[in-house]
């Protein structure tokens, strides 16, 4: 994993494997929360607690419901939502229903958004589809697309500009958003713990 401070002085890893969902937790939050350990442990933890889900060691090296076999990352949503609650944050989904307004996407009022893109098209999609997560986040007044495939931090004109292009995902059908606010401690303290 590739992380560096930009020019623009902001926490920015780039892409390694089919680990966009670490990058894009660690770069909502500005900091190396999380990696590839802690990922899998949340892995192991949803599947322990989904009975009919069990897995021997084999088969879980080979194949596991929620990431890719051998390491790779390509993590589900219920992994990073997991890692964000023992890190007390809540992830909430993001009716694709509503219109991407500033009542309905207050920037200064959450820490950030993760999105979840299709990547894969074409004739093959079906047998191959994968998501890439990627952050938005406002920092010093600004909102930035912190994508890990970019090279530096995408800063947008504005809010507005920001929710047109979360409006744009949206509207493709081919994204899902998820906006990501602190939990109150309280909260955080009946929250599950990574061992």
């Amino acid at each position: 994993m590739t992380s560096t401070a930009t020019s623009s002085g902001l926490y920015h890893e780039k892409q390694s494997l089919l680990r966009c969902g670490i990058h894009a937790i660690n770069n909502l939050l500005q900091e190396p929360a999380v990696d590839q350990r802690a990922m899998d442990a949340a892995c192991e933890q949803l599947v322990q607690a989904d009975p009919s889900g069990g897995s021997t060691i084999l088969s879980s090296w080979i194949w596991h419901p929620h990431r890719a076999p051998l390491g790779l990352g390509n993590y589900d949503v219920n992994v990073l939502m997991l890692v964000l609650q023992q890190k007390g944050f809540d992830m909430q989904w993001v009716n694709k229903t509503q219109r991407v307004t500033p009542e309905t996407m207050d920037f200064d009022a959450v820490v950030g958004v993760l999105c979840n893109v299709i990547t894969t098209g074409g004739l093959w999609r079906r047998i191959l589809e994968q998501r890439h997560w990627f952050a938005i986040r406002k920092i010093d007044g600004l909102c930035f697309n912190l994508d890990s495939k970019l090279d530096e931090p995408m800063p947008f004109a504005g809010d507005d500009e920001c929710r047109r292009f979360l409006q744009e995902l949206l509207d493709t059908g081919e994204c899902e958003l998820f906006i990501v606010r602190r939990v109150a401690s309280q909260e955080v303290a009946s929250a599950p713990r990574e061992p």
